[in-house]
């Protein structure tokens, strides 16, 4: 996209922090300014680059988290433009200001869900999900082999 290219980094400091983040797939980041349209209604600028926190299906979890260096100038504007999203007053994105820090506090926070936990298939908390009824899977076991 053009704009992604136009957009100036994310700001810089000489210090970072620690980013946890239990949704699966982690979250793009941005910063945004407001303007307007040709209709001069508002519109959301993106003011920065792209900054990708790391989410639970990463390679490096803590107690559910994945765990993301990001720049704490960056976190501040970011965080007071999005401190309302359901995901941050949720406790699904946090900030520490140490790894150490960041890992307590996955770790402390393990217990909380997303809602996008996979369904155990065998124990469905979710109306209208039951298990393949054993029959059926005995057929499909019967099955394998013979290809596809």
């Amino acid at each position: 996209m053009a704009e992604d290219t136009k957009a100036p980094a994310p700001p810089r400091s000489r210090n970072t922090i620690v980013v946890g983040c239990k949704l699966p797939n982690g979250l793009q980041t941005r910063l945004y300014t407001s303007g307007t349209d040709a209709m001069n209604q508002r519109v959301p600028i993106p003011a920065s680059n792209w900054v990708k926190l790391n989410g639970a299906n990463t390679s490096n979890v803590v107690g559910g988290y994945g765990l993301t260096e990001v720049d704490s100038d960056y976190w501040e504007k970011w965080y007071e433009q999005n401190k309302d999203a359901p995901y941050v007053k949720n406790h699904l994105i946090f900030a520490e200001h140490s790894r150490e820090r960041g890992m307590a506090h996955a770790l402390d926070s393990q217990s909380i869900t997303t809602g996008l936990e996979p369904i155990d298939p065998n124990k469905p908390r979710v109306r209208g999900v039951s298990p393949v009824p054993e029959k059926e899977l005995k057929a499909a076991r019967a099955m394998q082999g013979e290809g596809f």
